[in-house]
């Protein structure tokens, strides 16, 4: 899927609607490995990268709840841990993996969304750096609403 046209894609929230860009073709699977709330996955290199998407309850959704973990299994090295317009940016490195991710939250409610990769993927970049946050609390239920522009 490296190179291939980007397309953008839209994911109802409890926050509101992440848009971003994926490569046609990709779609999110649902992640059966959230705990609690709702989310989602994709990979372009199967064990070698990954851009997950989670909202639900704030409190499992912070950058200090992620670093804590990272920091049980090994060292971390931050990169960026900082406010960004309308939400926090953590980057970091940690066990020989790259991690970005982006946070937004209201209230008791929180949505995390980016990627870990252990080489590089060009491409979680370019997804990266297309999300936004849209409108308000999304109505739908959990389940992604694809649409393209």
């Amino acid at each position: 899927m490296e190179g291939a046209p980007l397309v953008h894609r839209r994911v109802p929230t409890v926050l509101g609607t992440l848009e971003f860009a994926l490569p046609a073709g990709a779609a999110l699977e649902p992640d059966p490995g959230a705990v609690d709330g709702v989310g989602w996955w994709w990979s372009p290199i199967p064990g070698a990268c990954v851009f997950t998407v989670s909202h639900g309850d704030a409190a499992r959704r912070t950058p200090a709840s992620l670093l804590t973990l990272e920091r049980g299994l090994g060292p971390v090295e931050v990169l960026v841990d900082e406010p960004a317009p309308g939400g926090h940016l953590l980057e970091f490195r940690s066990g020989g993996r790259h991690a970005r991710f982006r946070y937004w939250a209201r209230g008791r409610f929180a949505l995390r969304a980016g990627y870990r990769t252990d080489e590089a993927c060009p491409v979680l970049d370019a997804v990266f750096d297309s999300m936004r946050l849209v409108g308000g609390p999304a109505a739908a239920e959990g389940q992604p609403s694809w649409s393209r522009r």
